[in-house]
Order: C-alpha cells, then sequence, then structure tokens
C-alpha cells in the first residue's frame, strides 16, 4: 500500500481524478456483483424447475387389451382430431410399451425390429411438463428437459398442439455404424418407420388417435433435447383421445346376440373429496389434473327386447341418445334398476309421468325395502306411477348359475352403495359382460386402491368388499365391465396388477 501511495506521488497523479476513477470502479464492481447474484439466482430457480420433471413410472403393460390384429389393420387411419384430455398412465404405458418396449425379457428383445437387433430407435415422449426419453428396460420415462415443446413438433399445425403426448422417434445411428454413411441413415429411417407402424397399430387397436408426421421444427428439437450429430430425428406421432369421441354420448358393443351401447352423461368436473380417506399425494398421483364425471345408462337389446339398465339423471340426454338408436320410449319393454339413487331414477319420470309407458321396472327386493321405508320423494314417486309394472326379484350370490331376469341376465348382489346394489351379469353365446353399476365412482383411483369408500356409500364397509369381490371374479374370469360412472365408452377389460386393478377400455366403434 505504502508503494502504492508513493507511486501517486512520483508520478504526480491528480488525488481528486484518482478516487473519482477509483469510486466508478467500485460501482461498477458493485453492479458486476449484482448482476452475477441475479444470474445465480436465475440459474438456482432454473434448476429447481428442471429438477421438479421426475421420471415416470410407467404401469404393467395390459398385453390382453386391443383388437385383434386384423381389425386393427382395418381400423387403422390418421385421425388429426385430437382431445387435449390427458393419455392415462395405462394408455401411456401401453403405448411406449407397444412402439418399442421390451416383450422377451430373457434375451433383451424389443416389440420393433431392427438392423442385426442394434435396438437403435429411442422415442422421446413430449408433453406438456416437459420432454422424457422413454426407457424400455426399466420401463419408465426419463426425464430430459422441463417445459411445453409441442410447438416444436406441431411447427405450426394447429392440431398438433392439442394432442397431449407427442412421440418422437430418433435413431441412434451411432449404434448402426458410420452416422454419415448412406446405408447407415437408410437403415436407421427404416428403424424408425416400424416403430412407427407398431403406434399406428397400436392406437387404431386401443381407440386412440394418431397421424405420423415428418413435419417438425427439427433444428430446435435438437437444440432443446440436447442430441447429438449422430441422432436422426425420423417422425413424430402426436397422439391422444379422439376429439370426435368427447362430443358423443352412444357407442354400441357386440354381445353375442346382443347389443350393448352406453347411453352417456356428462356432468362436468368431479369432486374427489367424495373418496374416503384418500390423502391428497394419492389424489395428486392418480388425479393430476381432475377427473369428468359421468353418469351412464345403458341399452340393452335382445333378441324380442330393448332393456334399459338404469335412467340416468332424467335432463333430456336419455330420450335424444335413444332417439340417435332410433328406439322410442314406448319401445323400451324392460327396465333393469341397479338401485335408486337420484342419477339412476331421474330419467324415469317427466313431469310426474311414466317416460317408458311400457317397461316393467326390475328393482331388487332388498332395495325396494329400503326406499319404501325412506322419506325420499322422488323415489317414492317412481314406485308409486310404476306399482303396476313393478318386478321384485331376489339378487343372486357371485358365482351362482341361476339366471333370475330372463335368460342371459343375471342380478348379482352387489351390496354396500345401497342396501339392495345389483350388478348384472349378462351372458350371449360365448360373450360375458358384467355391468356393475355404482361399483366405482372415482374409477382411476378405486380401481388401484378398491379399499377406498365414498360418501354416497350406505356401508361403506359392504360397499369395499362388493367391490373387491366383482373386482376379483370379473379380472379372474376375464369378463368386460361396464360402469355407471366410468368414462366413455364406459366399456372395458379389467386385470389385476401389483397393486389393485387397472381398467383398459374398448376401443369406442367408428
Amino acid at each position: 500500500m505504502l508503494r502504492h501511495w508513493t507511486k501517486i506521488a512520483e508520478e504526480n497523479i491528480d488525488i481528486e481524478k484518482y478516487f473519482t476513477k477509483f469510486a466508478n470502479l467500485i460501482k461498477k464492481l458493485s453492479f458486476m456483483k449484482h448482476l452475477l447474484f441475479i444470474l445465480l439466482v436465475f440459474n438456482v430457480c432454473t434448476t429447481m424447475s428442471a429438477q421438479k420433471l421426475e421420471p415416470i413410472k410407467l404401469n404393467a403393460p395390459d398385453k390382453t387389451r386391443g383388437s385383434v390384429v386384423m381389425k386393427a389393420f382395418a381400423d387403422r387411419y390418421s385421425e388429426r382430431n385430437f382431445s387435449e384430455r390427458k393419455l392415462s398412465l395405462q394408455d401411456l404405458s401401453d403405448l411406449l410399451w407397444a412402439a418399442c418396449g421390451i416383450n422377451r425379457p430373457e434375451k433383451g428383445m424389443i416389440t420393433a425390429p431392427s438392423a442385426l437387433n442394434k435396438q437403435d430407435v429411442d422415442v422421446y415422449a413430449i408433453m406438456e411438463e416437459g420432454a422424457y426419453l422413454y426407457d424400455p428396460k426399466a420401463h419408465e420415462l426419463k426425464p430430459v428437459a422441463a417445459g411445453d415443446f409441442r410447438p416444436l413438433i406441431a411447427s405450426g399445425q394447429d392440431f398438433a398442439l392439442k394432442a397431449p403426448v407427442s412421440l418422437l422417434v430418433v435413431s441412434e445411428l451411432s449404434r448402426l455404424g458410420n452416422a454419415n454413411d448412406e446405408g447407415t441413415r437408410l437403415c436407421g429411417a427404416i428403424d424408425g418407420g416400424i416403430v412407427s407402424q407398431n403406434i399406428s397399430l397400436f392406437c387404431a387397436g386401443c381407440g386412440l388417435a394418431t397421424v405420423p408426421r415428418g413435419t417438425m421444427n427439427k433444428n430446435e428439437l435438437v437444440k432443446a433435447l440436447k442430441l447429438n450429430p449422430t441422432q436422426l430425428l425420423v417422425i413424430n406421432h402426436p397422439v391422444g383421445y379422439s376429439g370426435t369421441s368427447d362430443d358423443k354420448d352412444v357407442f354400441t358393443f357386440n354381445l353375442g346376440q346382443f347389443k350393448l351401447s352406453t347411453l352417456a352423461e356428462k356432468m362436468g368436473a368431479g369432486n374427489p373429496k367424495i373418496l374416503i380417506g384418500a390423502t391428497p399425494e394419492l389424489i395428486q398421483k392418480y388425479l393430476p389434473n381432475g377427473f369428468q364425471s359421468q353418469v351412464n345408462a345403458f341399452l340393452l337389446q335382445t333378441p324380442g327386447k330393448n332393456i334399459l339398465i338404469d335412467a340416468g339423471l332424467g335432463r333430456g340426454n336419455l330420450l335424444k341418445n335413444l332417439k340417435s338408436l332410433h328406439v322410442t320410449p314406448e319401445q323400451i319393454n324392460v327396465i333393469l334398476l341397479t338401485h335408486m339413487h337420484g342419477d339412476h331414477i331421474g330419467g324415469l319420470l317427466a313431469d310426474g309421468k311414466k317416460v317408458f309407458p311400457n317397461a316393467d321396472l326390475y328393482i331388487a327386493q332388498p332395495e325396494y325395502d329400503y326406499w319404501m321405508k325412506s322419506d325420499n320423494k322422488l323415489a317414492h314417486n317412481v314406485l308409486d306411477v310404476y306399482k303396476t309394472r313393478l318386478k321384485l326379484f331376489q339378487p343372486e350370490a357371485l358365482g351362482s348359475k341361476k339366471q333370475n331376469i330372463f335368460s342371459g341376465i343375471q342380478g348379482i348382489a352387489a351390496y354396500g352403495h345401497t342396501p339392495g346394489h345389483t350388478a348384472y351379469l349378462l351372458e350371449s353365446g360365448n360373450s360375458r359382460l358384467l355391468v356393475w353399476g355404482d361399483l366405482t365412482h372415482v374409477t382411476a383411483v378405486q380401481l388401484p386402491h378398491p379399499e377406498l369408500a365414498v360418501t354416497y356409500d350406505t356401508d361403506a364397509k359392504q360397499a369395499i368388499a362388493s367391490r373387491k369381490k366383482l373386482m376379483e371374479f370379473a379380472a379372474k374370469n376375464k369378463i368386460p365391465v361396464a360402469g355407471m360412472h366410468v368414462a366413455s365408452p364406459a366399456v372395458g377389460a379389467i386385470q389385476a396388477d401389483e397393486q389393485g386393478y387397472v381398467l383398459s377400455l374398448t376401443p369406442a366403434p367408428k
């Protein structure tokens, strides 16, 4: 310091100017320090944001779902009308496994063949919250980058923006050889095309919408996903539920010589708080975006009879849906009630009169007894108006062979939600289907956790026991199910997994 002041004196430096310069330097250093602090904070925030993108552990693939191969070929087409509704975890899991998942674990072989089994194709899942890389060995999605990169996939085509997930098919050419060799690039493109066809056929067989596209902003995707020069962007697939099915309320399925039609009434956002004992973490896990509340009735058409199973809310949708099937109220011969809550009997009356003048009304004896003792006005009105057409029956125990309604129709005791809550087992030829009524209300949660009851249950303990028994019965015997509060098309295959059960909805007929 003394040497420094000696230099100032020897060189006759203007001390005032010197201190002015020194002060300015301090100000600059102070500014740089603040700037450095701001950049550091920004970097920490960005890092924390990226860290929020957790790996997604996928469900075990349901290898029994979907239509037969030839029907999938017949149904395959490119659809550009997407619903913005997010894919269920099961649909996402099955989709990725079908694309290039491991189907022969003992050899590490995958569903898509590749040149010399080099398995050069990687599949990236681009979703609203971020980009992920599918890891076939772990069967999970690994985080790549946080943020919505779907606009880079869409590249100006708005329909692709609506799809909840876009699969980006990329060939890592270095696994095949010289990445700059024309033959290597051709092999990579072919391998990517095979994975693309897997995606298309899965979507066709399982009722999802997709379209293969070459359009995308490749340069920006390379930057966003931090791809290297040896990775070839082959093709992309926006995937989602069909936008047309969002507005569709009627779905018809063949069941031997019977036909079963779902008649849906959508009610808006559901309330997960009806679940008793469900933690916020559980709700977030299974319902990160909430759920659609829905009430379904079903029309069963047998040779000689039109049978209505439940009658919905009575808001006009039921008659509109029946009309779309060219069925009038007068043509309904039989009504089977699962139970007598208002969202199942509301459609039976209009202005206090019968909506279905020629129909016999079947009610389980315990259900009838319960509501006769209640002070529920709607239930009493229904029972009074239909009193000359009432048919009371005793539901059978699960596993009974007795068909206590008609040939091919068995009422099964599923008590708990109400004292006489009844499921209906339908059978025609080699085909069976279980209409399980209100066995679930928040299906996405009560399938993996059948031990959770809802506030509407009359006897929660009994309702849980019925749910577990019927789910086990349907899964074990590979019987498709239909539910009054299952999302459209409301018919699907149930399968047991490590935790509880998964439901794969049957593709909605086009």
